[in-house]
Order: structure tokens, then sequence, then C-alpha cells
């Protein structure tokens, strides 16, 4: 569960043209445009990132709002999606 109450966070886009999330030097959450062009969240961990699934936005702006949300532990996500990182 993540519960960074009262922080701020930082978000820069990537060369891909998704955003990734950053609190204190540490990466947090991306955002990416899916295949149909609808914008979905990850939030990333160890070993594994987590897909949060049934989730879609319109911009990048709803979806990091909801990341953020979500991190802040403002926000429920019940069904999260394990996905093995490639290394």
């Amino acid at each position: 569960m993540y519960t960074f109450e009262d922080t701020e966070f930082e978000w820069k886009q990537n060369g891909r043209g998704n955003f990734v999330c950053l609190r204190d030097d540490s990466l947090e959450a991306t955002v990416f445009a899916n295949r149909i062009g609808m914008w979905q969240i990850v939030l990333n961990g160890q070993p594994f990132a987590r897909l949060v699934k049934d989730e879609y936005f319109r911009s990048p702006e709803e979806a990091k709002t909801r990341a953020e949300y979500i991190l802040s532990g403002r926000a429920s996500y019940e069904t999260v999606q394990m996905i093995p990182r490639p290394y």
C-alpha cells in the first residue's frame, strides 16, 4: 500500500511520451497511452510493477491525478495485475 500523504509528486515526460512520477528520486508510477490511445497507470515497485486494471483515462492529466490519489493513500485500487520486470 502506498501512503505518501502530504507529498508533492514530480512528473516528467520521457522520450516515449509517457509520464513518470518521481518522489525523492524514486520512480513511483508511470502513466502511458495504450494501443487504443487511452491512458493507464503502472505503479512501480520491487520486484514487480502493478498495472491498475480496468481504469482508462482520456488524458494524461486525468491519469496522473488518479495516480497521485492512489500513491497518497486517498484512493483504493482493488484490482491490480502483477507485471514481471524485463530484467
